[in-house]
């Protein structure tokens, strides 16, 4: 089963049951350098000896009036697993930008293809805004990808 968690950007992984390591992996790039220092030194990436997983950030277009944004869907397809739920509208809403992360578990670990659909509607469950991307991931948690939210159907998004 892949597992789909709620991220705010630029914080670390709080879910209570996961262990202290998986906190780490999901701080950005330059705090992981400074507490490497901190620690005396990474002899390796903490990433790299996680469960296979995947962090993907999410950008609203300009074009997209964030105000409309009433939910947040996520469709994944990764490792041969499918899975489609809501994420919290509000970090994109109120700042238009999101994250979440998608633990794919031990049917990654050779590597493995994502095929991600992110969709964003209003109070009428109208689509405003969509994401769609293939990524090639590793078999490990160091996996970073973007995707960009734009105004769906080529319209201007509600503006």
């Amino acid at each position: 089963m892949i597992g789909v968690y709620d991220k705010p950007p630029g914080t670390s992984y709080t879910r209570p049951s996961v262990p202290l390591v998986r906190v780490v992996r999901f701080i950005r790039p330059a705090q992981l350098l400074l507490v490497c220092l901190g620690l005396g030194g990474c002899a390796e990436d903490l990433c790299e000896s996680q469960v296979p997983a995947f962090q993907v950030d999410l950008t609203l277009d300009a074009a997209v009036a964030r105000s409309t944004l009433a939910a947040l869907w996520v469709d994944v397809n990764a490792a041969g697993k499918r899975h489609r739920t809501p994420l919290d509208v509000v970090p994109l809403r109120d700042s238009g930008v999101a994250a979440f992360v998608v633990v794919v578990g031990d049917a990654g670990v050779r590597g493995f293809e994502v095929d991600l659909t992110v969709l964003a509607t209003d109070r009428d469950d109208q689509v405003v805004a969509q994401g769609h991307e293939h990524f090639s991931a590793s078999g490990d948690a160091c996996n970073y990808f973007s995707v960009l939210l734009r105004p769906a159907g080529g319209g201007d998004g509600g503006v």
